[in-house]
């Protein structure tokens, strides 16, 4: 694949549309950034797909890795799906520098280009291991992700802090397409702390997923806001209108 190491400032794709690359079939990570790299960007590329984004070839491992340290990626509107590993993995340790004000949006995560061919990551869709002060979705209009129809959680926070979930569509697309759960939970945090799910003005739509919409456990699992976000129906905005759609 393509990896950066200690190294800043480096653009992967870009703006452009046919800017991006396909970065499928590798046998590690399609995208993997370490050291003290900060300020990279990830755009408009095909992770785990072919050129169209619509028939899987896995990466054997994450579609996008970020390591210990790894500091204000931008990792926007990408079709990051069919890998074997989760979607997208900030991998950061207590131990070393934060992996921090990273920001993923706007990308299809477990998805085809089309938004509604099911191409699973094998594992969760995001998953913020060990890290701190990063943001999934945005506050504004389209930035928010689809992640759906990945094999564990859409999202998943583990011994992190201080991220934001906001503006999502988990379980469903942007039409609010039924069949695109996730296979284990909406949104999971687990032992973490001062995390924010959903904004005012950007709610998550957390709907279709195989487990709870949204599960908050374990005794380092405090001062959590869930706020503003549709779990189990769709939002009025929809073309269907508000219906339910339940998770399990």
């Amino acid at each position: 694949g393509v990896r950066i190491d200690d190294a800043s400032n480096n653009m992967i794709g870009g703006p452009g549309g046919r800017d991006g690359n396909v970065i499928s079939g590798n046998d590690s990570a399609g995208v993997r950034i370490e050291g003290e790299s900060t300020g990279n960007f990830i755009e408009r590329n095909r992770i785990g797909t072919d050129v169209d984004g619509l028939a899987a070839i896995p990466n054997d491992g994450a579609g996008i890795l970020l390591g210990e340290g790894v500091q204000n990626t931008q990792i926007t509107s990408n079709v990051i799906a069919g890998n074997f590993g989760h979607g997208v993995h900030l991998r950061g340790s207590t131990e070393a520098a934060p992996t921090t004000g990273n920001v993923i949006r706007s990308n299809f995560i477990g998805v085809g280009a089309d938004a509604t061919v099911l191409l699973s990551n094998l594992r969760s869709g995001v998953f913020l291991e060990e890290s701190i002060g990063n943001l999934v979705g945005g506050a504004n209009l389209g930035d928010g992700n689809v992640i759906a129809g990945n094999g564990e959680s859409g999202v998943k926070i583990s011994d992190g802090s201080d991220n934001t979930i906001a503006g999502n569509f988990i379980g469903t697309n942007t039409d609010g397409a039924p069949g695109l759960g996730n296979s284990d939970f909406g949104i999971w945090v687990q032992d973490s702390s001062d995390n924010t799910i959903g904004l005012d003005a950007s709610p998550n739509v957390i709907v279709s997923n195989g487990n709870d919409g949204i599960l908050i456990e374990g005794a380092f699992s405090t001062n959590n806001l869930v706020q503003s976000n549709f779990i189990g129906v769709t939002p009025p905005s929809f073309p269907a209108g508000s219906e339910s759609r339940g998770n399990a």
